[in-house]
This record gives C-alpha cells, structure tokens and sequence, in this order.
C-alpha cells in the first residue's frame, strides 16, 4: 500500500474482524508495531472531512471496542508510508502505552444537560449609553451570568452525587444556553449497567425544564484520542 490511514491503536494481536470495512469501503487490516496493532487501510491521500468518512472511521473505531478498549486516532492522521507510520508510533510509544493503560478495560458515556427554559444571559441588544438605564442593564446581565453559573454548579453537583465511586474519569464543559453542561465519563466495562440506571435516576430527578441526554457507551475519544 502506498498510503496508511490509521484509526486506532490496540495491543499487538488484537486484529479486526475479516470483511470489516472503513473509508470508502476498504478492508481494515492492521500494522503490528512494536508492542501494538494499529488498524488501518490503504490509501493514497488523507481523506476530506465529510459525515459519511467520519462516520466511516468512527464505525471502525466502534468494531475495535467490541474486542478491547482501543486508543483512537483522530480523523485524517494520513501516513504516506507504513514506514512512516511506524516512526510515529515508536516515537510516541511511552505515550500510547500509557493511554492503553489508562483505558483498559473501559468505556465512554457522555451526559448532556439542557434548560428548556430561558436561561443564563439572552441575546439582547448592547445597553443603553450612559446614565441609569447602561448601570441597571449591566447589573441585570451580571445577575444573569451569575445565576447561570451557580446552576450548571448546582447540576454539576447533583450529577456527581448520582454517579458515586461508578466515574473513574470525567471531562466537564460548560455550554452556550440552552445547554448547560457537558460531562464525559470514563466507565469501567463490569459497571456499565449500574451506571446507566444511575445516570437515569439522574434524569428523573432533574428538575422542571431541564432535560438530560445519555450516551454511549463510546471509545474513549475524550481520555485516549491519538
């Protein structure tokens, strides 16, 4: 092949599946590297970012979460040569190693949490200019921004009170209304069902106008992407 796409890294011998396919139909094989298999298909150029393709890599990096918890690579990490491919790998072997370590045996959920009510600061026009009406609007968009943030706290807090010791690893982002928080979490395999009915206790118990979103399980693209 005279071009490697690559999708994941695994440990050495964790090979695809026979007829899995990933960009534009190719069949996924894998390069053994050092301690690893990376898995891969031929190509001649890195692919243009599409739904379709990232839909196309993503499907491969879920067939490897059937068989293990792999490290994902970021889309259009196009090598042009399994030579070069495997100078990268071995130059960021301690690296992946560590990644693989960190997420053995794990996958990834995602919680969302959306006001389906006004929320945090609206979209209105700049304040008046000068005197009593500019300080007054000012203080009502501090208060906004204000009571925006001690809510995604207080959803926060409740959301962790759910999950108890079931999160080994979380990332956070707080969002543009009309969301409020985005949260990651890293879920070992064996606890995967007892996370689930807590993340919807979670959403039962969520207060009126607010609305939460599980997903997953993921590979742990936001704690392992290459």
């Amino acid at each position: 092949m005279s071009g490697v796409y690559p999708y994941c890294v695994v440990r050495r011998g964790c090979r695809p599946s026979p007829g899995l396919t990933g960009l534009e139909g190719h069949p996924v094989g894998s390069c053994d590297i050092g301690p690893f298999s990376v898995w891969v298909t031929g190509a001649e150029r890195a692919p243009t970012a599409d739904l379709d393709r990232i839909e196309q890599h993503h499907q491969v990096v879920m067939a490897a979460v059937s068989l293990t918890t792999p490290v994902p690579v970021r889309f259009g990490a196009w090598t042009p040569s399994e030579r070069v491919l495997s100078e990268h790998v071995l130059e960021r072997q301690s690296e992946i190693e560590t990644a693989l370590r960190a997420v053995d045996g794990m996958v990834e959920f995602g919680v969302r949490v959306v006001s389906i009510e006004p929320a945090g600061t609206p979209d209105v026009p700049d304040p008046p200019a000068g005197g009593r009406a500019y300080m007054q609007e000012l203080s009502r968009r501090q208060e906004a921004r204000r009571r925006r943030k001690a809510e995604q706290a207080t959803v926060l807090t409740r959301l962790r009170s759910h999950l108890g010791d079931l999160g080994h690893d979380e990332r956070v982002r707080f969002l543009e209304a009309p969301g409020l928080v985005a949260v990651a979490h890293l879920v070992e395999r064996e606890v995967e069902t007892r996370y689930r009915r807590s993340m919807e206790a979670f959403a039962r118990e969520a207060p009126e106008g607010h609305r939460v979103h599980l997903t997953g399980p993921w590979p742990p693209y936001s704690f392992a992407a290459s």
